[in-house]
């Protein structure tokens, strides 16, 4: 339960921040989720994490090569 924690409390801060109405801006999410730090080393929820890693760069992995969403 401890590891669970672990991998899914960066990504329930991620979305705190993403989800608040003085924070959702485009101008946050890229910065939000560079700063997402997902432990990959944990022995019993490693198909989690590689799932949620997999997941966000699946579904969010295009908006790195936008430059209209990087600031400058």
């Amino acid at each position: 339960m401890a590891e669970y924690c672990q991998a899914v409390s960066p990504l329930a801060d991620a979305l705190d921040i993403l989800q608040s109405e003085a924070k959702c801006f485009t101008g946050y999410l890229l910065p939000t989720l560079v700063t997402l730090n997902v432990q990959k080393d944990l022995k019993y929820v490693h198909a989690l994490t590689t799932a949620l890693i997999t997941g966000i760069d699946k579904r969010f992995g295009q908006y790195f090569d936008r430059r209209d969403l990087i600031s400058s």
